[in-house]
């Protein structure tokens, strides 16, 4: 999969809060400072506000391990008597209810140092993160120290505990990522949708060209890249003339490889516009871009571009007449399909015979 484009989507984003921003900027300085409308616009809040489960678990360590502390001498002073006197049943329920406080402090105590732990990885995440609202996961790896498998499924678990409050786990290229902004990942599945698009597009291309032969392949490919090199230099031309030329010429050219490609065989009918009529077209486009690049033309050079721009019209004449060739066979075909249609109709009495359907 291709790589997902993060830094232009997030570009676009803050180019556009910045906008918002400066047209409530705007709309502010027409507004009396009395106004009930005066309140600034925010940015929606993406983290978690973390200071009270710093606080908390704080609490919860030192309540816990305190508890601990103060039960471990307590049990030894219950246990000791029973070691040297022999065991007794009041000796033995205390120790029961004093263990079980011992082990829920260490419980406590451990639940507060992980949530503890937690936090400072949390903001240790956002710091990585700096302004964007996107970070490779094995970056983020490496700043905690951790492995890539252990952020994965950390940071899955502070979105489902609310720690990123529009996060989302996606995936770029052969990394994972985190997301922190639902605009952004929006932008990702839209990338995701087209990238899938262009793949299923290809496949259905490849299974075309199966069909072809290596030769006829190779005919498909010359005109391909020509039409690219017509399509670069038609967005260089800067005269509409030309310009609206040259796009007929992409146009008709893009509709005979089609037309190939849907029909294994007729390939063949491109040899020679492969090995003349597109080179020398190429050539004199060529000429007449070298040309345009002139500070100042002559009246010979301003001739030989009118010259060329007529060739161009003429080629594509041709062309034209080409892909009308190529979809003949086509059309033989469809008018077979009406006429027999036409005649089955009028044999079970659903249509006049003196009624084509062609004349509808």
């Amino acid at each position: 999969m291709a790589e997902f484009d993060f830094d232009r989507f997030n570009a676009q984003i803050t180019n556009a809060t910045e906008s918002i921003g400066k047209m409530v900027d705007a709309a502010r300085g027409m507004i009396s400072p009395g106004s009930s409308w005066t309140q600034k616009v925010r940015p929606p809040q993406l983290y978690k506000k973390t200071t009270g489960d710093k606080t908390g678990s704080i609490f919860q360590m030192v309540f816990g391990f305190g508890t601990a502390a103060i039960m471990t001498p307590v049990m030894l002073g219950t246990l000791l008597p029973m070691i040297f006197n022999g065991p007794s049943l009041g000796g033995i329920t205390g120790l029961i209810f004093e263990f079980l406080f011992l082990a829920g402090g260490l419980t406590l105590g451990f639940l507060g140092m992980k949530k503890g732990n937690r936090v400072q990885r949390f903001r240790e995440y956002i710091q990585a993160l700096q302004d964007k609202t996107y970070i490779e996961l094995p970056r983020l790896a490496a700043r905690t120290g951790k492995s890539t498998k252990f952020v994965k499924n950390d940071l899955q678990d502070m979105i489902d505990e609310r720690y990123f409050l529009q996060g989302h786990i996606g995936t770029a290229g052969d990394s994972d990522v985190l997301i922190t902004s639902d605009d952004t990942y929006k932008n990702y599945l839209q990338s995701l949708e087209t990238q899938r698009r262009a793949i299923a597009q290809e496949e259905a291309e490849d299974e075309r060209l199966s069909a072809l032969s290596e030769a006829e392949r190779a005919i498909i490919r010359e005109g391909e890249s020509y039409l690219r090199k017509i399509k670069e230099a038609n967005d260089l031309l800067p005269g509409q003339v030309i310009s609206a030329k040259l796009y007929r010429l992409e146009q008709v050219i893009r509709r005979i490889l089609d037309e190939v490609k849907k029909r294994p065989g007729s390939a063949n009918d491109l040899r020679k516009l492969m090995n003349y009529y597109l080179p020398t077209t190429w050539k004199l486009l060529e000429s007449y871009q070298e040309i345009e690049k002139e500070p100042f033309k002559t009246e010979q050079m301003i001739k030989t571009q009118q010259q060329i721009e007529h060739t161009i019209d003429t080629v594509n004449d041709a062309f034209e007449k080409l892909l009308d060739e190529l979809f003949r066979d086509t059309a033989w075909d469809i008018n077979s399909d009406i006429s027999v249609l036409n005649t089955m109709l009028v044999q079970e009495g659903l249509k006049d015979a003196d009624v084509s359907i062609q004349n509808k």
